[in-house]
């Protein structure tokens, strides 16, 4: 939740300022401290995320994730015709319905959404803005945030890095797809999409920031894009390779409109992060800021529309830090300056966890620079991920700064206020309006806010503008009351865990990045869940407060940043708890108790408990499952078996037959097809998970997180998958993508209800639930579609 405590207000702020502006946030200010963002945190983020897609080098094939979306498009198309020519009824596929959050309430008078990575604003009207989420499309307002329409759902990426208008013609738009913050957790691209009917349709420009022929090249993540106001089929874009080969990186230029594309020559290699036209075209400034150090770190300009580039650091000691020493530079221009010769840009150090070297300013172009003060402001070691400078449109002597913090100089950068209003931290994307006084729109990972003028920031107001977007992204683990499926809970990242009660707001009720949970079906007021590593917390009001639950676990032990946590679903007392080893409480988490010695040289990713027999239980890990068939006992015995499973890919789930608990199925992330490894995603035992058998038949090549055997329908099992939800009613057969209406997005957790209510979780585009109802029997009348 990131929600920020007195202790942490940085030592140079205001008191004045912050005696106006502090806000604490959230139902426990017992969570923020431990709560807020850092680097290490995000690291552990990102690898967890990434494990389960990642290739054995490392590398991440993100072209292969295109080219599933592709085969479920295509499956899609092929269901419905044969459903139409078999004379079934048209359209029988049942859709998916939106039940949050959107958004998530925080306070009675405080919402937060998901993180917001991109804003554009329409200049001939204030109140039309484009806004780009980290994994939930691009969405649009006309009456100014108020009310959100989702535009891209269809697409193949949610992942959003950027959005440009077009200034001879707004309705145009151009948008970058992969997010390019560096955290590591940003999900795949699959280059530009440009509309040019404001957002009415798309048209998907692969182009070559999507690599097909070799997919260890993955795709680009364009984090900047900019048109020529002299000449609109002149397109740049900024994009950041997500592979280990940077000499894709760089700035692409089209002239025909981004149909076709080429890599600039003197910046191939770097990561721009900005990019600036003069009004006339003449000019453009870049930065190239690889958030890590490259030799190209550095600021640019072009005197001929892009074709070609000259440094502008300057000569010392009149010069900005550039090359390996520096990190993600970000570059803004004073747009009151006639002769767009006054910059800006921030320069961060290229560590991780450096801070800013200084805050820097050129008055002629570029050619020289000064280090304005000694008091800057802060983006808190983590300026590669949160550091979006810009000037006012038209008052110069006023800056902004977003880090984890937002900060405002009202006398050209020399010295700075720290302007924290109760929203949440680490900001993206600021964007001004093109009226008078300006109105700012601000994103950040708690979703979007606006300020009708900035240069009045301390009495604002800052309004929250996230009652109606649905970008929040959750993790595996969402639980449902069994008899109540207006009940749930689940953990999201960065805003924590939520209850839903029945309507598109639900409730952040604990955590920073929530994890698993669990409702005791006997006695819902208790409830279950685990913030990141090892932080297993209990309710028992029914989640309106929490305690911390971890007596008897070894606080030392290697973890999942999202750690598996499990009910006995014949003992609501008992649940079970993976580190390296599995834990097991019989008191209600009042304490836990190893039942198992180390199982793994990494930790445990998922545990189920067989339905029949609570005696068996199953625990995930890479490449095997170890299986307890005494798990009740003193001191469990555990066979790990892997025969039949990828060897180096994560089993994410576990789903044990409800009748027999030597069946059971498990689901595999990452990709397959090199390596030596043809395995596929979805395997079943019958034998206790001694051997495992290949069911993914025509499964699109793409990581698995989540499966449920419908326990009233023989043979049919549902996915979550990253491209959505599969099914299959023939136990393996072959599978069909599952439902109409449901976003493109990786859905991490599914939940089937006993009221037939199939609740998928997505990673950015919030949760959404399918009525089975009869309808699944006219997919099974179409099951033989390949």
């Amino acid at each position: 939740m990131n929600l920020l405590r007195l202790a942490e207000v940085p030592s140079n702020a205001s008191l004045l300022y912050l005696g106006l502006t502090l806000v604490l946030t959230g139902p426990s200010t017992a969570d923020t401290l431990e709560d807020r963002d850092s680097p290490t945190r995000m690291e552990e983020r990102a690898e967890w995320f990434y494990s389960t897609r990642r290739w054995p080098d490392g590398t991440l094939p993100a072209g292969l994730r295109l080219r599933a979306v592709d085969q479920k498009i295509e499956a899609a198309r092929r269901l419905q015709e044969s459903l139409d020519d078999a004379g079934r009824i048209r359209g029988a596929s049942p859709a998916w319905r939106l039940i949050g959050p959107r958004p998530t309430d925080v306070e009675q008078t405080l919402q937060f959404a998901g993180r917001v990575t991109a804003l554009a604003v329409d200049p001939r009207n204030r109140d039309v803005v484009y806004l780009g989420g980290a994994a939930g499309g691009v969405w649009k307002t006309t009456d100014g945030g108020q009310n959100w329409l989702a535009l891209t759902d269809d697409q193949p990426s949610l992942a959003i890095g950027s959005i440009a208008l077009d200034p001879t013609n707004p309705d145009t738009i151009y948008v970058g797809t992969g997010e390019a913050n560096y955290g590591g957790d940003e999900y795949f691209g699959s280059g530009i999409l440009k509309s040019t009917n404001a957002g009415a349709t798309w048209q998907q420009i692969r182009g070559p920031f999507v690599e097909l022929r070799d997919p260890r090249f993955g795709t680009s993540a364009i984090g900047s894009i900019a048109i020529d106001p002299s000449d609109p089929s002149i397109v740049l874009a900024g994009a950041y390779f997500l592979t280990t080969e940077q000499s894709f990186s760089g700035i692409y230029r089209s002239v025909d409109g981004g149909l076709t594309w080429t890599l600039t020559p003197v910046l191939a290699g770097g990561t721009p992060t900005e990019i600036y036209f003069s009004p006339g075209g003449d000019v453009i400034y870049t930065a190239i800021g690889y958030g890590f150090g490259s030799p190209s770190n550095g600021v640019y300009r072009s005197f001929d529309h892009g074709q070609t580039w000259t440094s502008i650091n300057g000569i010392p000691p009149d010069n900005i830090p550039s090359g390996m020493s520096v990190g993600r530079i970000e570059l803004a221009v004073d747009l009151t300056d006639a002769r767009f010769e006054t910059l800006y840009a921030t320069v961060p150090g290229s560590a991780r966890t450096a801070g800013l070297f200084g805050l820097y300013r050129s008055r002629d172009a570029g050619e020289h620079w000064e280090l304005l003060t000694n008091q800057l402001p802060s983006c808190t070691g983590q300026c590669w991920y949160s550091n979006v400078l810009r000037v006012h449109p038209t008052n110069n002597s006023v800056l902004l700064f977003g880090g984890l913090y937002f900060w405002v100089s009202l006398d050209n950068g020399l010295s700075w206020i720290f302007a924290f209003q109760t929203t949440n931290v680490d900001f993206h994307a600021f964007a001004f309006t093109n009226d008078a006084p300006p109105k700012l729109y601000i994103g950040h990972d708690g979703g979007a806010w606006s300020n009708e003028d900035i240069t009045q920031f301390l009495t604002g107001p800052y309004l929250g503008l996230n009652d109606t977007l649905a970008i929040t992204q959750f993790y595996p683990g969402l639980s449902i009351h069994p008899v109540d499926a207006t009940l749930s809970f689940g953990g999201a990242q960065d805003t924590g865990a939520q209850q839903y009660t029945g309507t598109l707001n639900w409730r952040y009720v604990t955590c920073g990045d929530g994890g698993q949970t669990a409702i005791d079906f006997e006695n819902p007021i208790n409830v279950y869940l685990s913030c990141q590593r090892i932080a297993v917390r209990k309710s028992s009001d029914g989640g309106m407060t929490f305690s911390t639950a971890i007596n008897g676990i070894d606080t030392t032990d290697r973890v999942q940043f999202i750690a598996p946590l499990v009910m006995d679903p014949t003992n609501a007392m008992r649940l079970y708890f993976g580190t390296f080893r599995v834990y097991r409480t019989d008191d209600g988490a009042q304490d836990w108790a190893a039942i198992s010695p180390e199982l793994t040289p990494d930790s445990l990713t998922t545990i189920a408990v067989a339905p029949s027999n609570p005696n068996v239980v199953y625990a995930g890990m890479v490449g095997a499952v170890a299986i307890s068939q005494n798990a009740l006992d003193p001191t469990p015995s555990w066979e790990i078996s892997g025969s039949g499973l990828p060897s180096a890919r994560s089993v994410s789930q576990v789903a044990v037959s409800p009748t027999d608990p030597q069946v059971a199925f498990a689901t595999v992330g990452g990709f397959s097809g090199f390596f030596g490894d043809t395995l596929g995603h979805v395997f079943e035992t019958i034998d206790s998970g001694s051997t495992w058998t290949d069911l993914s038949a025509n499964l699109p090549n793409i990581p698995v997180s989540d499966i449920v055997v419908d326990p009233g329908r023989d043979g049919t099992l549902y996915i979550g998958t990253d491209v959505g939800v599969y099914v299959t009613v023939n136990g393996g057969g072959d599978w069909l993508p599952l439902g109409s209406n449901l976003p493109i997005a990786p859905v991490l957790s599914l939940k089937l209800h006993s009221s037939g209510i199939l609740r998928a979780a997505t990673h950015g585009r919030s949760a959404w639930d399918l009525d089975l109802g009869p309808t699944l029997k006219h997919l099974a009348g179409a099951s033989t579609v390949q």
